[in-house]
């Protein structure tokens, strides 16, 4: 068997428009355009071993005159668009942390196991509430912490702004009405693509709404926007056992009345809220600084309310603790329900979350001698509020497309990465456009989004990031921002990839190397170094594979994109691959296209493309050593072959 000679020779290529795919070694395959209208289409290598490009879902069916939404009726008719969700509220509140299973108090309706999920309908409604009816064993009473899950499909967000909400009994016939207290939290989302599943609880601590029951019911739930588009924010349901057990009720915008949630759920049996009920007496009803709350300054006193006046004689300092540091000193007035708790040096010393915390039976009540309950809450403090400080292009700057492009967001300080998504990104006015990719750069005070324009329209977009979705590197949430930019749409779109918005050896988002006869593990993979010098045609990247020493096959497949007649594709390469002569090939690079979101492909002129210049310059692929490119499309395939020069 003949091998390759030129195993470490490097092929540097992919310039310009487009998409582009060398395979060197022993058969290669790129992409390119013909002369086809409006075709979306992809390039890759040879048979990739899995289609490149994913296939999109099909669109959801408009539910017309109904208000309601399913997660088993949504399932199968989903739509797989970037979810434009709507946040609620800014500051997000730190969860309990309890164990909504096994808490002291705890009241579970569910059996554990999701059946579905419940929301409005997107496109009708824009606020949902979904609420469990809560009545104390014994009275008076208290609810404390609140457990709660939200499902959503695969690929759709993976947090979701909502306010955990309590409602007295006092509505028409014992429905919810008087709004007893609510709590903006960032609540965690997770992807169920079936039910039966189970729950992955969010626990939110409210006992800073001071929720005392001394007779009667209330309604515990979560109100919430519904997004607009994309997989749809779902409350998680039990439908095992006697309908509407739970007593719950729900709310929208649209009927603006509050229905028992059978009505619009036949099968309900409870939602997946859980409370922790503990009996009344002496408890904290709020604190200052505020549960939830962000500061910008380190305070040495620290205010707390309690819900009766307090035996003095009880109390100390120590009793009272933030990031786990007692106060040195405390000050009351008998018969007050006000509490100064005083540190001779700040206990709040870094940025990010601060703990306060009092231990169950710290201090009493005065005259009854009632024991505190155990109270933790928690605040945040930032010193600089995290905000876009410039955006390239600049807000009222333009984009040109159809194409894809880069959308760079630099704030003021460094943002935590983790934090940074594409869902974070809300984008409207240019229909069609989605945020396919996004990376933190720059120190990590640039967020680098990677946006898909389709339309061939001109417009103004819109780009928006809501409060409270990017935190800074000490969890503290930013600022909500807005801009606008013209879009200049274009029937010649051009789609560019150079390769330099990616640190080597990493890809592009939605490029994808394979390696379909694999004998050393090298892939397709972005290079700014190497041979030859410069190693690419606009520093600092390029893209790279090595002609390997024997038999081989690798693939790079670009993502997917739209064009019109008479559109051409244009890149820069570099090779060095082993010929016979100057007409005849024995390691080769082809150019291949796909009509079919990349489940088949075929050569570049063989589908009806032409070369302008720079076309294959030679004739015939050896038939003698096994050459995969040459088993497929026969040995009078013309190819790339020996070196370029280039």
């Amino acid at each position: 068997m003949k091998k390759q000679t030129n195993s470490a020779v490097k092929a540097h290529l992919l310039r310009g428009a487009l998409f582009l795919l060398l395979l060197t070694a022993v058969c290669a395959i790129p992409f390119a355009l013909g002369g086809r209208n409006q075709r979306t289409v992809g390039a890759r290598m040879l048979s990739p071993a899995r289609p490149a490009l994913q296939q999109l879902e099909a669109k959801r069916k408009a539910q017309t005159r109904m208000v309601a939404d399913s997660f088993k009726a949504s399932r199968q008719i989903r739509q797989n668009d970037k979810a434009q969700v709507h946040r609620v509220h800014p500051i997000p509140a730190r969860p309990s942390g309890i164990d909504c299973d096994n808490q002291p108090g705890i009241v579970i309706h569910d059996d554990g196991i999701i059946d579905n999920g419940y929301s409005g309908a997107q496109g009708l409604v824009s606020t949902v509430i979904f609420a469990d009816k809560f009545t104390p064993a014994a009275y008076p009473s208290m609810y404390t912490s609140v457990c709660l899950d939200l499902i959503t499909f695969p690929g759709g967000p993976t947090t979701h702004s909502i306010e955990v909400v309590v409602f007295d009994d006092d509505g028409p016939g014992g429905s919810p009405g008087t709004e007893l207290g609510a709590l903006p939290v960032t609540a965690t989302v997770h992807a169920v693509d079936s039910v039966p599943a189970s729950p992955e609880w969010n626990s939110f601590d409210i006992s800073s709404l001071a929720i005392i029951v001394n007779d009667g019911s209330v309604y515990i739930g979560a109100r919430y926007a519904v997004p607009v588009s994309g997989s749809n924010v779902f409350v998680s349901s039990d439908e095992t056992g006697t309908v509407g057990f739970a007593g719950g009720y729900w709310f929208n915008d649209l009927d603006g009345v509050w229905a028992p949630i059978e009505n619009a759920f036949p099968a309900y049996h409870s939602m997946f809220i859980r409370a922790v009920e503990q009996l009344g007496g002496l408890a904290v009803t709020g604190t200052d600084p505020a549960v939830g709350s962000i500061i910008s300054t380190q305070p040495t006193d620290f205010t707390v309310h309690v819900s009766e006046p307090v035996d003095s004689g009880s109390l100390a300092g120590s009793d009272f603790t933030v990031n786990g540091i007692p106060a040195d000193s405390v000050l009351y007035t008998p018969g007050e329900t006000t509490i100064i708790f005083h540190f001779d040096s700040t206990p709040v010393t870094t940025q990010g979350q601060q703990t306060m915390h009092i231990d169950a039976g710290a201090f009493t009540s005065d005259p009854d001698g009632d024991p505190v309950n155990e109270f933790t809450g928690s605040f945040r403090y930032d010193a600089t509020p995290l905000q876009v400080t410039e955006t390239d292009p600049p807000v009222g700057g333009a984009f040109t497309g159809p194409g894809t492009v880069t959308y760079d967001v630099t704030f003021n300080e460094p943002v935590d990465p983790a934090s940074v998504e594409t869902s974070d990104l809300e984008l409207s006015g240019v229909a069609g456009t989605t945020v396919p990719a996004v990376q933190v750069i720059n120190g990590n005070l640039t967020a680098r989004f990677t946006l898909n324009f389709t339309s061939v329209f001109a417009g103004t977009l819109t780009a928006n990031i809501p409060a409270g979705t990017i935190t800074d590197q000490f969890g503290n949430p930013g600022e909500a921002f807005s801009g606008q930019y013209q879009y200049n749409g274009s029937f010649c779109p051009t789609v560019s990839e150079n390769f330099d918005s990616v640190t080597p050896p990493a890809l592009p988002a939605g490029w994808l190397a394979t390696n379909v006869i694999n004998p050393d593990g090298i892939l397709w993979q972005s290079s700014n170094s190497g041979d030859p010098q410069p190693p690419s045609d606009s520093p600092p990247n390029a893209v790279w594979v090595n002609d390997a020493g024997t038999i081989a096959d690798k693939r790079l497949e670009s993502l997917s994109f739209t064009y019109t007649a008479g559109a051409q594709v244009a890149f820069t390469q570099n090779y060095d691959l082993e010929e016979f002569d100057s007409t005849t090939a024995f390691d080769n690079g082809l150019l291949e296209i796909s009509f079919d979101n990349g489940a088949t492909y075929q050569e570049f002129v063989a589908a009806g493309g032409s070369f302008v210049a720079g076309g294959y310059n030679h004739t015939s692929i050896s038939d003698q050593f096994e050459n995969p490119c040459m088993q497929q499309y026969g040995p009078n395939q013309a190819t790339w072959s020996g070196i370029s020069n280039a």
